[in-house]
């Protein structure tokens, strides 16, 4: 497993798992279809709100959510969610928009890696045969662009070993090591 450590930390990830325990739903300021799904983890229950898109999930489903915020937890934004009990990928925000919400106003590009790597996340994700390479590795854009000037993951590990050849191809994975370390 690699920690990153160096770097300037732009945008965090994180995750939870636990059951969805309540749906709630509505419309947003602009008439876009809201819902609110509450989790219930060992930490108590969280909302996790979805804008516009329909999420495959029954009361008492165990799900995983992987979210990204600024450092401090503002402006959380969930990335995208994976339905244990029926194996259910859904995709909450394209590499694309979430750069431009996160980063809006940003003065340079710069490399935005996202690594399907902590616990429940990894589980799950890595046992759905399906998963696509741009959830492994979310966003390599940018990356030659930015010349180096900022990583921006922080206390998430990236398993290498878990990148088999049945979910990236080789020369994929070599090419994630090596901008990794020129980025680190």
């Amino acid at each position: 497993m690699q920690t990153f450590t160096r770097g300037t930390i732009v945008v965090e990830f994180a995750d939870f798992s636990g059951l969805m325990v309540r749906h709630e739903h509505g419309l947003s300021a602009d008439g876009i279809r809201q819902d609110r799904y509450w989790v219930r983890t060992p930490d108590g229950e969280i909302p996790l709100d979805v804008y516009g898109k329909k999420l495959q999930v029954n009361r008492g489903d165990k799900i995983s959510v992987l979210y990204a915020c600024l450092p401090g937890g503002a402006l959380k934004r969930a990335v995208c969610v994976f339905n244990h009990n029926d194996s259910q990928f859904t995709e909450l925000s394209d590499a694309k928009g979430l750069y431009r919400e996160m980063l809006h106003g940003s003065a340079s590009p710069v490399p935005f890696l996202l690594c399907i790597a902590t616990s429940t996340m990894a589980s799950g994700v890595f046992g759905w045969w399906g998963a696509p390479t741009g959830f492994v590795v979310y966003f390599l854009l940018k990356a030659k662009e930015a010349k180096g000037k900022a990583l921006l993951i922080n206390d998430l590990g990236l398993h290498m070993e878990k990148l088999g050849k049945r979910y990236v191809r080789e020369d994929s994975l070599r090419n994630v090591s090596r901008l990794l370390a020129r980025s680190v």
